[in-house]
């Protein structure tokens, strides 16, 4: 949508989403039970808006996570002669296998993954670079409406959106007041800055050799530019990430489910917690919500995935409004707690 200027367009959309993050950055070190917004929203606001939000989040991380095996499915399937359904099966298994095994092994493979894919998508970048003799462009010597900026800037704040499903599992980790306030920051500015290198170094490429981008498909032009091998690692990439974000977003789920059925709200068999497994019932029940929201996307879609991720992932996105607004406002009630508390003083 911004063309040249979209490297800035995301580091601008990764500056939205960090101020959001504070607020969230800062219900972490406060509260430490499982259940992420869901918590906050019951301590901070009221049982029922907590139960509200616990509902919402429940079905923002559903969709979202299943957009996730969507749009990895259409990447794949678009490059490689294989049937959506098949791919968006393969990815929702191996996601739905990590979740059941629990948290340690899901750690180990998240972190391996993880600086695989962040390994790829930085190589990738110095080859675009490479391939034009390292001649860069300056982004900010094209103007683009501020209409379409707006617009840029909050397609490019869903970039770095992950830090959502690590605050539900505050409960399970070491150090939570420190380790999740510190995740949460980790995962906003390097999905973001990674992003907009990336971006830059594609967008360098275009320019130099006078492509459009509207007439480019960026999986072909990779595999022309850079070789079968470059592609097969960035199509490793795109599972992996499918994979990953749709298994951080079960983790998630599951784990508000199980902190709602503590309290009450949900039947308490999905209370039940397994020291090496987690909420094992928690977890059986997001599997299932997740299949049916994966392949009944793609069987009202008609088998065409992008259509089925458009769908879905909107809906997910109004969802995470609302979840987020929570958010805003438990952290303001406590701070106007705080304030009256000691206005006394700062009145002396």
């Amino acid at each position: 949508i911004a063309g040249p200027f979209g490297p800035i367009a995301i580091i601008l959309g990764t500056l939205l989403v960090l101020v959001n993050g504070l607020v969230v950055y800062k219900l972490s070190t406060r509260f430490t039970e499982s259940g992420g917004y869901y918590t906050y929203a019951f301590y901070s606001l009221t049982k029922r808006l907590g139960f509200e939000t616990g509902w919402v989040y429940l079905v923002y991380a559903t969709l979202y996570g299943s957009a996730y095996v969507l749009g990895s499915s259409y990447v794949i399937s678009h490059v490689l002669p294989m049937s959506p359904w098949l791919v968006a099966l393969l990815i929702f298994g191996v996601s739905s296998v990590f979740a059941v095994l629990g948290i340690k092994p899901t750690a180990i493979y998240a972190v391996i993954a993880s600086l695989v894919e962040i390994s790829i998508m930085g190589v990738l970048a110095v080859l675009f670079l490479k391939s034009t003799n390292f001649t860069f462009y300056n982004p900010f010597s094209f103007h683009i409406p501020i209409s379409q900026l707006t617009l840029t800037i909050l397609f490019g704040s869903g970039i770095p959106t992950g830090y959502g499903s690590i605050t539900p599992l505050s409960g399970e980790v070491k150090n939570p007041k420190r380790t999740v306030p510190l995740a949460i920051i980790t995962v906003i500015l390097l999905g973001g800055l990674l992003a907009s290198f990336d971006v830059y170094a594609i967008a360098d490429h275009l320019i130099f050799y006078h492509l459009s981008a509207n007439k480019v498909d960026f999986l072909r032009l990779i595999e022309d530019k850079l070789g079968i091998v470059t592609l097969i690692f960035v199509l490793f990439a795109a599972a992996n990430d499918g994979i990953l974000a749709t298994l951080s977003f079960m983790l998630a789920t599951s784990r508000t489910a199980y902190s709602m059925a503590v309290k009450g709200f949900l039947p308490n068999s999905l209370a039940k917690f397994e020291p090496s497994k987690g909420p094992f019932n928690a977890v059986l029940l997001t599997v299932l919500l997740y299949g049916l929201s994966v392949f009944l996307g793609l069987d009202l879609a008609s088998g065409n995935a992008f259509l089925a991720f458009e769908a879905i992932g909107e809906v997910a996105v109004l969802s995470n409004l609302f979840v987020h607004l929570a958010s805003d406002f438990s952290l303001l009630k406590i701070s106007t707690k705080r304030f009256r508390k000691r206005l006394p003083e700062i009145s002396l």
